[in-house]
């Protein structure tokens, strides 16, 4: 018999939205390669960097290679760990507690990727990955700050930053799509690779929001909302409803989707697909990996209930 969970009213704490909803809802599976290939390049990975214990444990509790497990579900063994490589190398880049080891290796992977894919998979993976350093760059002036006034100011200036674009070329070369250039000359396919980004930087910031908020990290559209006078619980509220807006959207523009043929129609709907997937993989990984929530996990994602955080200007 199924308890249902009765969450009592405690004003120390605010409800995540709900971003389990629609299409995001869909089960997703893990790459079967997992206890094989993430203890081998968790161990790589270390000895690059040359991490010492501390560091490196903080690195195995984010559990990358489970996240690229769910986003590439079906992608062989060496692709699969080409995926976890860099997912790798985005957090060694990124994160505030990177030693920097790998900062500005991003051939590593582009190696890899130029060996076994098509010429437009490797230009759109150097184009999404230009995008992103260089979003990250200029993100490193705090004045940049000022110029967002709103949640879609935010995200327009924010969607290439949060790393997410360039694993659809990624997720391409794992299962050897031939997606033919003129594909993303389309503007329905342009907007679904931004909504694809523009999904996972919500989440990630509604998310991360404690962690950023104790480390004095104000990239994050929760900050912004409540600098424009919205209170925590408003600005999840608010991140809740552009995600399932972003949802019906992505289901819309589907439809708008010209046919240019069978071979290529169902190349483009296995994109669609994969675009889908790494959304849903990041949500689901959110809730796996130790990165946001701890030994939390589980209460979290059942009650959706976090504490409230003072806010800082």
């Amino acid at each position: 018999m199924n308890v249902p969970v009765v969450v009592l009213e405690d004003p120390g704490t605010v409800i995540l939205p709900d971003l389990f909803v629609s299409w995001a809802s869909t089960p997703i599976r893990l790459n079967p390669n997992y206890s094989v290939v993430v203890p081998e390049a968790e161990l790589w990975f270390k000895e690059l960097c040359k991490h010492d214990d501390e560091t490196h444990q903080k690195y195995l509790k984010a559990d990358f290679g489970y996240f690229s497990g769910l986003w590439a579900p079906d992608a062989a063994a060496p692709e699969y760990r080409t995926t976890v490589d860099y997912c790798n190398w985005i957090w060694a880049f990124d994160d505030p507690f990177d030693e920097g080891s790998m900062k500005g290796q991003p051939d590593l992977i582009k190696i890899e990727i130029d060996n076994r894919s098509t010429k437009g998979i490797q230009r759109r993976f150097r184009q999404h990955q230009h995008d992103y350093l260089y979003q990250v760059l200029e993100q490193a002036d705090p004045k940049i700050l000022e110029k967002y006034t709103d949640l879609e100011s935010f995200v327009a200036n924010h969607r290439e930053s949060v790393g997410a674009k360039p694993m659809l070329p990624l997720i391409e070369y794992c299962y050897g799509l031939d997606v033919p250039e003129f594909i993303f000359e389309d503007p329905a396919i342009q907007r679904i690779v931004d909504l694809q980004a523009e999904l996972i930087l919500l989440a990630n910031d509604v998310y991360s929001y404690a962690r950023e908020s104790k480390a004095k990290h104000y990239h994050n559209v929760i900050h912004i909302l409540r600098r424009g006078g919205m209170t925590q619980q408003e600005a999840f509220d608010k991140v809740g409803e552009a995600v399932l807006a972003r949802y019906l959207e992505y289901d819309s523009i589907v439809t708008t989707i010209p046919s240019w043929g069978e071979k290529v129609d169902a190349i483009v709907k296995k994109y669609i697909e994969i675009s889908k997937v790494s959304v849903i993989a990041n949500l689901e990984w959110s809730f796996q990996s130790k990165r946001y929530f701890g030994s939390q996990n589980d209460i979290v994602r059942r009650t959706r209930r976090v504490p409230a955080i003072p806010f800082d200007y």
